[in-house]
């Protein structure tokens, strides 16, 4: 790797720091399924929903839904604002993820 030339998880990680949307975010994690697995699938659709803490998330076989855990969606975000918000004492940020009841993202 040369020097000053920033890695694939380097940009990978700035892309996720300044996603603004769960669509974005979405379009992270396809490219980077891509660019590690060299495998795209299309038309998958990401779904919230209210599940037991014990479950983060699921893929019904047969399908192109993924469906995370609402709730654990919830405490990251909450963490990931208090973060943004110690570092923005330090540091302005355009990062935002926006927040409502129910998100379906399509590819």
């Amino acid at each position: 790797m040369s020097e000053g030339k920033p890695s694939s998880v380097d940009k990978f990680r700035n892309s996720l720091e300044t996603a603004e949307s769960y669509g974005e975010v979405w379009q992270i994690v396809k490219d980077t399924v891509e660019f590690s697995l060299g495998k795209r699938r299309g038309n998958m659709m990401l779904f919230l929903d209210d599940l037991p803490m014990q479950l983060g998330a699921y893929h019904p076989l047969g399908t192109n839904n993924i469906v995370l855990n609402r709730g654990l969606v919830e405490i990251v975000e909450a963490s990931m604002s208090a973060k943004r918000g110690e570092l923005l004492s330090i540091q302005p940020s355009t990062a935002r993820v926006s927040t409502c009841a129910r998100r379906t993202v399509r590819n």
